[in-house]
């Protein structure tokens, strides 16, 4: 992967106006704050560079705009699918390409999940016409998946005590179950040696002797695939003569 360039497209929502700019904001700041701690951490600015690009809503899916991302990140009110209720996913794809999308809308839970002395994996009810106050968190926690961190494993699930608040051993945690209600989530330690060690010491930069090399296997897997279906229909053409 070479150092990545992070596009974000603009939008309308006329029922919350302050959507777009604050939402783009909170982009930037999560786009430099990944990029800021991986280089204290690691001590190497140049490996760790990233690139944030605002581009028109009028050049969303074009081709010739999304050409140069490697990570695209969109923003809706509501989810398209009643499954896809909840703060964001991403979507990963071959080259080290992915596409985030974050539902930004604040969820409505119900009286026994917000008076419950823990938090709980639940459903929201509903949505409020106000930004979720925790969308920080959620574009940090894609964008994680992003750069390629798969979300905690239960048994390292953790938390620690800053200034009396209890903050999350890592911003990749999904499983809420049983977390304190006031916890919140950041970037820490741990996702910064997860990247590193994904990574390497490099970074972000690729040999280009193994991303050559990268293309060729995906040449070469393609032309098997292509060979194959060139043979299944060739075999049913014989059969039907």
């Amino acid at each position: 992967m070479r150092n990545p360039v992070v596009c974000a497209f603009e939008f309308e929502d006329k029922e919350l106006p302050i959507a777009e700019k604050q939402l783009l904001e909170e982009t930037k700041n999560a786009v430099l704050e990944w990029k800021n701690k991986l280089t204290q951490f690691t001590g190497d600015e140049d490996s760790w560079k990233m690139e944030y690009k605002v581009f028109p809503k009028e050049k969303q899916h074009d081709f010739f705009a999304e050409y140069d991302c490697d990570i695209t990140i969109y923003f809706e009110r509501d989810p398209l699918l009643v499954v896809e209720v909840f703060a964001g996913y991403t979507d990963i794809y071959p080259f080290g390409l992915s596409e985030i999308l974050i539902l930004y809308l604040q969820p409505i839970f119900s009286d026994e999940v917000l008076n419950s002395e823990t938090l709980q994996n639940a459903e929201p009810i509903g949505l409020e016409n106000s930004i979720d106050l925790y969308v920080g968190e959620t574009i940090r926690h894609e964008f994680g998946h992003a750069l390629g961190l798969d979300h905690l494993p239960k048994e390292a699930i953790s938390y620690d005590y800053k200034n009396g608040i209890p903050v999350g051993s890592s911003i990749m945690i999904d499983d809420l179950d049983g977390l304190p209600w006031n916890i919140v989530f950041e970037i820490t330690e741990y996702d910064l040696r997860a990247l590193v060690n994904l990574y390497g010491e490099g970074g972000f930069k690729v040999p280009f002797s193994l991303w050559f090399l990268n293309i060729i296997g995906y040449l070469i897997l393609g032309g098997i695939i292509v060979l194959i279906v060139f043979l299944i229909i060739r075999s049913k053409r014989k059969r039907s003569a």
